[in-house]
């Protein structure tokens, strides 16, 4: 569960990818519970080497079940590495 407060309305979320494979690129969605991709991203797999993990940030989504899915891509074909389930929830700030 993810806690979001405003009015930061952000929030990151770190990953390992050192027990997987290196793969040429990563491509990195934010999927709202119905499938529907609300954000996509690929990084080259080089920034990653000598990398222990790496990080997404992500604002302006409303609470929700949210998925974060990483793929490893080679010559276009992907491969799942990884899913992430967020459950984001609106903390209202103590005034």
């Amino acid at each position: 569960t993810v806690r979001v407060a405003r009015p930061a309305d952000r929030f990151t979320v770190a990953m390992s990818l050192a027990d997987h494979p290196i793969y040429g690129e990563y491509r990195f969605e934010l999927r709202d519970r119905n499938g529907q991709v609300l954000w996509a991203g690929r990084r080259p797999g080089r920034s990653l080497l000598g990398d222990r993990g790496t990080s997404v940030s992500v604002s302006g989504i409303d609470p929700g079940m949210y998925r974060l899915r990483v793929e490893g891509l080679r010559e276009n074909r992907g491969e799942l590495l990884a899913e992430y389930v967020l459950a984001v929830e609106r903390q209202e700030t103590p005034q």
